[in-house]
């Protein structure tokens, strides 16, 4: 009766709309003879349509060749399975000829092959044509994530940071060596940084430069590894469909800039001696007046930018956990990465409740933890996970973390190296 109703509205030349939302519930079959009685209903009811109207499926109507084709389509395919059946019973007929008398009934080869190939290859071609047309699906995927640290022991000389930390070195630097083997593995095309040093007021940011080159001193600790060269190609076509997709939100701002004076940060470029291969690379801004809900559309924008995309890539979430700092006279003595020597022991403790929630894949609870975290100081207010989460599904991402390092101490900040890796 709904069909039959759509043909005749369609018949007056009336326009039908899709509408998202239940408006009652059914009951599926629950024994094979409501399912059987259910199948002789629809069939019955599909010839009785195309008897009534076959002149207007067929003939001049209102009707567009792709409501024609459509509803022929979906109500023809009982007429092939009446049509299955005699198949069957004229192949079995002429196996018994065939056995019984092979001169007289050679197999048909082609009359058997020839339609099905046939049947085969269209279906081949019009299901993902038909697909594509409609629907907009690309190859663009996000293929792994991680929560990075940046911070200056990675860059400093291995003696200097012995020194720092009793003789051992810092794991972190281990775990964004151990991140790399896992970006290897997955070959992207892209890796994202979602920069907690790069601070923008109006809009987001993202780089959009061919390449950026040069060589970078921190106006943070300019001491820490001075004119440190770097070389990264970018991705401008990502860059700029990223800023496509925001421009269809009413509250999502986001910027692209090729401008070659635009500053490279550091929670950049400390990775790239680790992390670096041979793909592109973005930095992405974090908006220093945005608002928790800002950090999650403008993620949801960039997950739809990348899925409209060819690319492959890998999102790093560049910064810390929680991100108090000592106070400068006490500051020397709390340089080692021992987990002791964070803030303070709230601190702390919020950090590794958060930790093993990242490890459970329960970024539902990290995101309705946030309020309460925000509290512990985290740095960039945690924009670059709530970018990366948003990217990722949000509530629904469920992606477990792998620990690449111990959690360490840097200065009363608390870091760690976790990657996040697709199920498959």
């Amino acid at each position: 009766e709904d069909t039959e109703l759509g043909l005749r509205l369609m018949q007056q030349g009336l326009r039908t709309v899709y509408v998202d939302q239940v408006m009652g519930y059914g009951l599926t079959p629950d024994s094979f003879a409501a399912f059987k009685r259910q199948r002789s209903r629809w069939a019955r009811g599909g010839m009785q349509i195309f008897k009534a109207h076959w002149r207007a499926l067929l003939g001049t109507s209102r009707l567009s060749l792709g409501q024609r084709y459509h509803f022929l389509a979906g109500w023809l395919p009982w007429v092939g399975d009446a049509l299955h059946l005699v198949f069957v019973l004229a192949a079995l007929l002429w196996t018994v000829g065939a056995l019984a008398w092979p001169r007289s009934f050679p197999l048909p080869i082609a009359l058997l092959m020839l339609p099905l190939a046939a049947f085969c290859a269209a279906k081949l071609v019009i299901g993902p044509l038909l697909y594509w047309r409609r629907v907009a699906c690309s190859a663009g995927e996000i293929v792994g994530a991680a929560l990075v640290s940046h911070v200056p022991p990675l860059v400093l000389p291995e003696a200097t940071r012995l020194e720092m930390n009793g003789g051992k070195d810092f794991t972190i630097l281990e775990g964004l060596h151990r991140i790399r083997h896992e970006i290897d593995a997955l070959q992207p095309d892209t890796i994202v940084v979602l920069d907690s040093h790069w601070f923008t007021t109006f809009e987001f940011v993202v780089s959009a430069h061919e390449r950026r080159a040069g060589n970078f001193t921190s106006e943070e600790l300019p001491r820490g590894n001075p004119q440190m060269a770097y070389d990264m190609p970018g991705d401008p076509a990502l860059a700029r469909l990223i800023v496509d997709v925001a421009a269809e939100h009413d509250e999502v701002w986001v910027h692209a800039s090729d401008d070659p004076c635009l500053p490279v940060r550091y929670a950049t470029v400390y990775l790239t001696p680790f992390l670096q291969g041979d793909e592109s690379w973005l930095s992405f801004s974090l908006c220093q007046t945005a608002e928790y809900e800002d950090f999650i559309d403008t993620g949801a924008v960039l997950g739809e930018a990348i899925r409209r995309s060819d690319r492959r890539v890998v999102l790093l979430a560049s910064g810390a956990l929680s991100h108090k700092f000592w106070p400068l006279r006490e500051l020397r003595q709390h340089e080692s990465a021992d987990p002791a020597h964070l803030r303070s022991p709230e601190h702390r403790a919020a950090d590794e409740h958060l930790i093993g929630l990242l490890e459970k894949g329960d970024h539902a609870a990290v995101l309705d933890f946030y309020p309460e975290f925000r509290s512990f100081s985290p740095e960039g207010r945690f924009g670059h996970y709530l970018l990366m989460a948003a990217a990722l599904g949000g509530n629904a991402w469920n992606w477990p973390g792998t620990a690449m390092s111990d959690y360490e101490n840097a200065a009363g900040t608390g870091n760690i190296q976790m990657w996040f890796p697709k199920p498959s």
